[in-house]
């Protein structure tokens, strides 16, 4: 059974468990939909009381809801607005009505309406809609190039943390400066992050 919490937000999930909620104006990969209450036995009835994954909902004013369905360690958050009945998705099997999006957001967005499609009809969040992000490895280098500029290191010794003391050794002084570019461009894109670039992370 739901436990019902004074902010308005019914908790499926562990209580000790930290949850972020997103706003899709914010993140693409939030799934917006419009919810109609829906007849239980039609095919595209989607019964949330019925799902066997965690899920948390928080209620918002205005007939916003914000459902984050947890598969491990795969989430799938879907922002709802819905009036009357559809407003208690848990208790009422509802009608999703998903919305056009702008061109530039299509890949994130079709995306998450994958990744709900497989919830409804499979009841999961497979692995195979979760793709590695293949510039995870440059971030982590731009906040360790952040991480080691704010307790005063030099670029070389950026360049010593981050690519190895022999190669930093070798390659510092050589005839190419592409080392030296190289943690310059690092510590650029750390401080736009750190202004508020971290944002384009979410897109």
């Amino acid at each position: 059974m739901p436990r019902w919490t004074t902010n308005g937000a019914s908790c499926f999930a562990d209580e000790t468990t930290d949850l972020v909620f997103w706003s899709s104006e914010m993140v693409p990969s939030v799934l917006t939909v419009e919810a109609r209450v829906g007849d239980a036995t039609a095919a595209e009835a989607f019964d949330l009381g019925r799902l066997p994954l965690p899920v948390m909902l928080l209620r918002q004013p205005g007939g916003v809801r914000h459902l984050l369905i947890r598969d491990g360690m795969r989430r799938l958050q879907i922002e709802m607005l819905a009036d009357g009945a559809a407003r208690h998705p848990v208790r009422h099997p509802v009608r999703l009505l998903v919305p056009l999006w702008p061109a530039p957001e299509d890949k994130p967005r079709l995306l998450a309406l994958r990744r709900f499609l497989h919830v409804r009809s499979a009841q999961t969040l497979p692995d195979r809609l979760y793709p590695p992000e293949r510039r995870a490895g440059r971030w982590l280098d731009m906040l360790r190039a952040q991480d080691a500029r704010r307790a005063g290191a030099s670029h070389r010794q950026i360049a010593a943390a981050i690519f190895g003391a022999d190669r930093a050794a070798q390659d510092w002084a050589g005839r190419s400066d592409y080392l030296r570019l190289r943690v310059q461009r690092l510590v650029r894109g750390a401080d736009h992050m750190a202004a508020r670039g971290y944002r384009d992370l979410l897109r």
